[in-house]
């Protein structure tokens, strides 16, 4: 069966449910949702890769007799926000269109110092997506002023990656920075309470999970130095394991023209996974 198929069997379904559940004389109403919060997300391959390269450049540095502190720091806590648009279909029931914005980041150091001087590693990745989202609400009464919401869906997900991996000594320095853009479907689902000041404000409370591998990323990598632009290529995001001898397999998360060959293994499209959690707050206001 087909991916459009299935879809449009899900939504005729969730037509007829709707339909079976909303009372004959019910009245359409309408709410604006507008939230803020923090999040933590995996990265998966984002993390994973952008490390393996970090530990690669200060494995090369100790086999050559540097001494090295410090490590990778992953990119997992951020700010999130958005809002909903809300049309009740029945007190009990609505259907929320809107979206967000969410991301990440992180700044990590190595330290080396070796005979006659010392330099720097730092990277900064950095991931952010806007997901447009459609979901169902269901809203169950717990007393005169306050209720239980569930809310779940689905959204298309607009991604951002950012890495750059730069090695400084003095004021020299040698950057290799990747920039790419991706997108795919996510899910989301999320639990909480809305306390009402009376029929048009409510204070929201709530905890949110996200289901996202985005993939089909694009964009360039820039190779630069104190002298300025060195070099610079267009291409997809690649995850793959680089095999460096006498160091080790690490892996490694980078924009390519092409796909990498050579001693490297498992080379495919790279997935930065945006699934996570969230605590939000925020304001209802019904129309």
């Amino acid at each position: 069966m087909g991916m459009s198929r299935k879809v449009g069997m899900v939504a005729l379904a969730l037509v007829l449910v709707l339909g079976l559940a909303w009372p004959a004389q019910a009245q359409l109403s309408i709410g604006l949702k507008l939230y803020g919060g923090y999040g933590y997300l995996l990265g998966g391959e984002g993390n994973d890769g952008v490390k393996g390269f970090l530990d690669s450049w200060t494995a090369m540095f100790v086999d050559a007799g540097a001494s090295a502190t410090g490590s990778y720091k992953p990119f997992h806590l951020g700010l999130e926000g958005g809002g909903d648009l809300i049309i009740y279909l029945a007190p009990t029931i609505g259907i929320g269109i809107g979206g967000g914005y969410l991301q990440a980041a992180s700044d990590s150091k190595i330290d080396l110092t070796y005979p006659g001087g010392s330099a720097d590693i730092v990277t900064n990745p950095k991931v952010s997506a806007i997901p447009i989202r459609a979901s169902l609400y269901i809203s169950l009464p717990m007393g005169a002023s306050a209720n239980l919401v569930l809310h779940g869906g689905a959204g298309y997900y607009l991604a951002k990656f950012e890495s750059a991996l730069r090695i400084e000594e003095g004021t020299d320095f040698l950057e290799l920075a990747n920039k790419a853009d991706g997108k795919g479907i996510g899910f989301h689902a999320g639990l909480g309470f809305e306390f009402n000041f009376g029929s048009s404000l409510g204070l929201i409370l709530e905890a949110a999970a996200r289901y996202a591998k985005i993939g089909g990323f694009e964009g360039t990598v820039d190779i630069s130095s104190g002298a300025g632009l060195l070099a610079s290529a267009s291409g997809k995001l690649y995850y793959y394991k680089q095999l460096t001898m006498g160091l080790g397999t690490f892996p490694v998360v980078g924009v390519s023209s092409t796909a990498p060959s050579g001693d490297v293994t498992d080379v495919h499209e790279a997935k930065i996974d945006f699934s996570g959690v969230a605590a939000r707050a925020g304001l209802i206001f019904r129309f």
